[in-house]
């Protein structure tokens, strides 16, 4: 791992509060593919693993953390919310906002944590949720979340819980990605389970017994397919194209520009702007080879969650 240039200041600010804060102001690195940035628990973040990132409606940034619990970042201050402030866990690997922009934490065994800036509430089986952990989260165009999670999948229309399993259609029980297309589709990523499409009454089966581990639509109307070996797939409604194929890459966002950006464990970040491939690694700017999620900000900087904290890459 290249060791990290840049330079870091903080302060630590006397509090009454039970939540931990500091304030950090740092500096970065250039290299040939761009402007560098990283934080690590040095900065004020919770935990250097790094799960899952969000921007919440406000400008703040949130960084889901194996074991920390989830820490806030408004630009200058961080904050860090845990079990005891009333995070269902401190294991959390997916952040996303409903409509009405409260947060939603899946964490690892004891399912959701929904926040609304004041108060804390949890989502178990015992209230609805199919399972836990939970993988991953979709809200799709009816505003309803969709929840990919280990014994289905669920969906929540804000006051009733709706879940399906293998007894409903799904081809496994662990679900670890959905998403909702343009066409009302739905679509889930299981574990060798492959590929399962629902269009509200009847079910298609793609990629049989392939380990589907990431999910997302392009603007273009692809459906672009992560595997933990069989590369990832593009999908245009009748083709499959495969690239990179014998590896885990992950699709996890298309930025601004139209790029598909990738994460991989071991390997860096991949992007792909329909024709060219560019590859990420430590030796460029990132804290790690191992990267767990990818996110665009409304600046334009894209952020990665890696395994040994969070690389920002500055979009001037």
């Amino acid at each position: 791992m290249k060791k990290k240039t840049f330079i870091a200041l903080i302060v630590f600010l006397s509090s009454n509060s039970t939540l931990p804060e500091t304030r950090v102001v740092f500096a970065g690195q250039k290299t040939e593919l761009g402007h560098w940035t990283s934080l690590t628990t040095e900065d004020g973040l919770a935990n250097n693993e790094v799960r899952a990132i969000f921007e919440d409606h406000k400008g703040n940034l949130w960084f889901g953390t194996r074991g920390g619990g989830v820490s806030k970042f408004d630009g200058e201050t961080w904050t860090t919310y845990a079990t005891n402030d009333g995070l269902a866990a401190n294991g959390v690997l997916f952040i996303l906002a409903d409509k009405s922009g409260d947060l939603w934490f899946a964490t690892g065994r004891k399912g959701l944590s929904r926040f609304d800036g004041e108060s804390w509430e949890t989502f178990t089986p015992a209230t609805g949720l199919i399972g836990a952990p939970v993988f991953s989260m979709h809200l799709d165009q009816n505003d309803n979340l969709w929840f990919g999670a280990n014994g289905g999948a669920s969906k929540f229309d804000g006051e009733n819980w709706k879940s399906y399993t293998t007894d409903d259609g799904l081809a496994h029980k662990v679900v670890h990605a959905v998403v909702v297309d343009k066409n009302e589709n739905v679509w889930f990523g299981t574990r060798r389970g492959g590929l399962n499409k629902f269009d509200g009454e009847k079910w298609s089966y793609f990629l049989p017994e392939t380990n589907v581990r990431g999910l997302i639509e392009g603007s273009t109307g692809h459906l672009w397919v992560g595997t933990s070996e069989e590369g990832t797939i593009r999908y245009d409604g009748q083709t499959w194209k495969t690239y990179l194929s014998g590896k885990g890459v992950i699709p996890e966002i298309e930025d601004r520009d139209g790029n598909i950006w990738f994460s991989t464990e071991g390997e860096g970040v991949l992007k792909f702007d329909g024709e060219n491939w560019t590859t990420y690694t430590s030796s460029n700017g990132l804290t790690s080879d191992t990267v767990f999620d990818i996110f665009q900000d409304s600046a334009g900087n894209i952020w990665f969650g890696t395994s040994a904290g969070v690389s920002k890459l500055s979009s001037d």
